[in-house]
């Protein structure tokens, strides 16, 4: 999953496609790399979305109001009518069409479809997966997020588990992922990065800190609550009482570093 934050920790000020402030960004791997269909040949698709501020994310999370996903023959979904709008109305079209020379060629025939974005960029990444699944049975998709919000209602999984393969990707106490809920759902499967040091190490002439992945699963179906979760009632208590708590440590996990790579920091070195 190293290789997806790679591919996501740029914000694609000068590249990619805009529409409403929703980037994307598509490129084949010039070489095999590991999947959850093995190793594969793939076709990396890289969202984007607006860069909210805290105050703007909070506003969402008390509106909490829900829109029908417009799919087709799977699970009925409902999701989170700010999000999903913003991406269906603003880059559902465009994100399709740049796929569609992938699509039409008979040499990516086989290539996996490996979506990715960072927080709300995560959300749309799985929309769009969903989207592509719909128009294109029988290809294989996978998609990898870091920091997204919750996504849908509690049939997101179910929708998920026969369409899409989702590595979901968190940091510590991450406050965007803790949005949202009760009333909307992640995908089951979570890798929480912890603050618990596995070791202070030096690759060449850089020194990294490496914290403790933990792959977080109940076993239902549903979102973990044993990990990134855990600090959902301390949140949502502080955030009752604000303004008299400090945020700071919420909103500074948000960007990581996931596997090394902190977003929003594109071109700058290799961080921990």
């Amino acid at each position: 999953m190293a290789f997806y934050a790679h591919q996501t920790y740029c914000l694609l000020e000068d590249s990619g496609i805009l529409e409403n402030d929703i980037y994307a960004w598509v490129l084949p791997s010039y070489r095999p790399i590991q999947t959850r269909y093995g190793l594969s040949r793939a076709i990396i698709i890289q969202l984007r979305g607006r860069k909210l501020t805290f105050d703007e994310m909070i506003r969402r999370d008390k509106s909490n109001a829900s829109f029908k996903y417009p799919n087709s023959g799977i699970y009925p979904i409902f999701v989170p009518s700010d999000a999903f709008k913003k991406y269906h109305d603003g880059g559902k079209g465009k994100v399709l069409k740049l796929l569609k020379i992938y699509l039409d060629n008979p040499y990516y025939k086989n290539h996996v479809y490996l979506f990715t974005g960072h927080g709300e960029g995560g959300a749309f990444a799985i929309y769009a997966a969903l989207n592509l699944f719909e128009i294109t049975r029988g290809i294989k998709i996978e998609a990898t997020t870091f920091g997204a919000p919750r996504i849908g209602d509690s049939s997101i999984s179910y929708s998920l588990d026969c369409c899409v393969f989702v590595n979901r990707v968190t940091f510590k106490n991450d406050y965007v992922p803790l949005l949202l809920g009760p009333k909307f759902k992640h995908p089951n499967i979570e890798y929480w990065i912890s603050d618990e040091l596995s070791c202070a190490c030096t690759f060449g002439n850089v020194n990294q800190k490496v914290f403790t992945i933990f792959q977080c699963d109940d076993g239902d179906g549903q979102e973990s609550q044993n990990c990134n979760l855990t600090y959902e009632n301390e949140f949502r208590k502080k955030l009752a009482e604000k303004p008299s708590h400090d945020f700071s440590s919420y909103i500074k996990s948000h960007n990581g570093p996931y596997f090394g790579y902190t977003m929003g920091k594109c071109g700058k070195n290799f961080n921990m």
